[in-house]
């Protein structure tokens, strides 16, 4: 499920590149003129085809969950995960090509893919390392407030501590009144 606007920004300028890259396509397939010669007429798109390929794309992505990004998740794993399910529609797509439109351009298609695939990398590099410059700056951590003092509470705060690109700021620790024993270097750092 999208959630956010960084996931609705990622899912708006995918259905742009994908839209984009199927229009393109016609004019690299004219000027990179391999395979069956044709008249150009021949290889423009049907219009029928950009609403299949961004209901194709955009239902399988939200499928295996392209657009939601998951606290701790490695950006690296979002990607794998991108173009995992990209080559997934394009299996369903080329079964589509085959079943409805079997005289649209083979090169085309792959042109497209190819497109695509490029545009929807370097977007989410792009978006990446925007969130990054502007996003992640100390006003716009989560704040984060640890209950108990026992020693999952010390271990987590070593790891909010220790990765600063978790987005999380320890705001402090507080001390239940059943906390039987507090974690060695807590005792600074409890707020009530």
């Amino acid at each position: 499920m999208v959630r956010t606007r960084l996931e609705i920004l990622q899912l708006a300028v995918d259905g742009i590149i994908l839209l984009a890259s199927l229009f393109l396509s016609y004019y690299v397939r004219v000027r990179i003129d391999l395979g069956i010669p044709g008249a150009i007429e021949t290889f423009v798109v049907p219009t029928p085809l950009y609403g299949i390929i961004l209901f194709v794309w955009l239902v399988i992505f939200v499928q295996n969950d392209v657009y939601v990004h998951r606290f701790g998740t490695k950006f690296r794993f979002r990607l794998l995960n991108m173009i995992r399910s990209h080559v997934i529609a394009c299996f369903l797509y080329f079964g589509v090509l085959y079943l409805v439109y079997r005289d649209f351009s083979r090169f085309q298609s792959f042109y497209f893919v190819g497109l695509a695939l490029i545009g929807m990398t370097g977007s989410r590099i792009v978006i990446r390392l925007t969130t990054i410059r502007f996003f992640e700056g100390e006003e716009n951590r989560l704040r984060v407030l640890i209950v108990g003092t026992g020693a999952n509470a010390a271990q987590l705060r070593d790891k909010i501590r220790s990765n600063p690109r978790h987005n999380l700021n320890l705001v402090g620790i507080i001390r239940l009144p059943f906390d039987d024993e507090t974690a060695p270097g807590l005792e600074n750092e409890i707020v009530g």
